[in-house]
């Protein structure tokens, strides 16, 4: 079985082990009972989570407050909508999880979209070649976490208007992202953006941001950043993930691959980050960018692991 699609059973059998024990709601299965994710999400109650198997859904999506949507990985879970303002709209206290994005045709087609929303996570998701941006956030707050996002008309991740509460931007790839910079915060929104990788980032001085431990390649360091080439895989083909002279995974064989050189993304998360389920030899110390953190991190030159 492909590794990837193990590490989503695993993830889902989780979710719905801890939905089952809290006793929270119901699993609503798409397209095995519901012939669309909007007519799921439509007879959903809050608590309950829409279960979505592999496949290319042509819709518009608007979620419902307290209910997740979860699908089965970006790799065979595609989500694609054209003649609307966004492929996802978000709401209040969920979670979308385990999709790729993507909207095209109409000139203005958001990727993810929230206005007014708190308490959303966007999270193990490609999100790519929208033709607006590929999160925009209005006076909202959201968490971001291991997303792939890239190939964007506009901004990668768009925030405006001040939220009850800072975004936070957690172990991100958001990389060529076309007409703003990959991460943009106006008119008073406020981020906490940490171990990811970017090409630039534009705040306005009504905004606050927070920005520790990223890797953003062409803008100079400060702090605890770095300027410096990730040393993607392949980032045309969509691969992000991170050379490595001891190892880094290739999605495509299923196999763990020895490269020529080791990115400078590799343990350089902040220090107070888990490495969660990064296998060894991981320094002890997460990595940048979307993988950081996942089974599929690029491994250390580090002889010591945890």
């Amino acid at each position: 079985m492909h590794a990837e699609t193990r590490r989503w059973i695993l993830r889902v059998i989780v979710t719905v082990f801890c939905i089952s024990t809290a006793d929270a709601g119901q699993i609503l299965r798409v397209p095995g009972v519901y012939p669309t994710i909007q007519a799921a999400i439509d007879d959903a109650n809050q608590g309950d989570m829409v279960l979505v198997a592999p496949g290319t859904y042509r819709e518009a999506v608007k979620m419902k407050a307290g209910v997740d949507l979860i699908g089965n990985g970006p790799a065979g879970t595609i989500l694609t909508a054209q003649q609307t303002n966004a492929v996802v709209s978000g709401a209040d206290h969920c979670r979308l999880d385990g999709f790729t994005i993507t909207g095209h045709i109409h000139e203005d087609i958001d990727g993810v979209y929230c206005t007014e929303v708190n308490d959303f996570t966007i999270s193990n998701n490609v999100i790519k070649n929208c033709t607006w941006s590929g999160v925009n956030l209005v006076r909202s707050a959201a968490v971001l976490r291991n997303n792939v996002i890239f190939g964007n008309r506009c901004a990668g991740v768009f925030l405006s208007y001040p939220a009850a509460e800072p975004t936070r931007i957690i172990n991100n790839t958001i990389w060529n992202n076309s007409n703003e910079a990959d991460i943009t915060i106006w008119r008073g929104a406020s981020a906490l953006i940490v171990n990811n990788i970017l090409q630039d980032l534009d705040c306005d001085e009504a905004s606050l941001a927070e920005i520790r431990f990223n890797d953003i390649a062409n803008q100079p360091a400060e702090g605890d950043n770095i300027q410096a080439d990730p040393l993607f895989v392949d980032p045309n083909a969509g691969d992000f993930h991170l050379l490595s002279r001891t190892g880094r995974w290739d999605p495509i064989g299923a196999v763990w691959i020895e490269d020529y050189a080791t990115s400078p993304c590799i343990d350089a998360g902040d220090a107070g980050s888990p490495v969660g389920y990064e296998p060894a030899p991981n320094g002890g110390r997460i990595n940048l960018g979307a993988y950081g953190g996942t089974g599929e991190a690029s491994k250390s030159l580090a002889d010591e692991s945890i």
